[in-house]
């Protein structure tokens, strides 16, 4: 079967559609006010070594919105291989 979409636009479309469903993260990190918080999300397996860079191909964005407000938030995530790579020196994983 052909494909009629480049693979890093097919797999940002797949990343997109995953991305229209609530997803309920556990919080890592204090939850003070200020203070740096970590979600995880398992997304699609690729390496940096990739034909398709995960840096420059792909892109995480999570929203918050406040219930009583309605005022949101886009933060900017990133891939992060298998979620520990700063200790481990991984180059691949599917970590978010």
């Amino acid at each position: 079967m052909n494909n009629p979409l480049p693979k890093p636009i097919f797999l940002l479309l797949i990343f997109w559609c995953f991305s229209l469903t609530a997803v309920t993260q556990q919080v890592e990190g204090t939850l003070k006010k200020w203070h740096k918080i970590t979600l995880n999300f398992d997304g699609p397996s690729t390496s940096e070594t990739d034909e398709s860079n995960p840096f420059l191909n792909y892109r995480l964005n999570v929203t918050f919105t406040h219930t009583a407000t309605g005022k949101s938030y886009q933060i900017p995530g990133y891939y992060a291989a298998d979620g520990d790579a700063g200790n481990t020196g991984a180059t691949s994983g599917n970590r978010w």
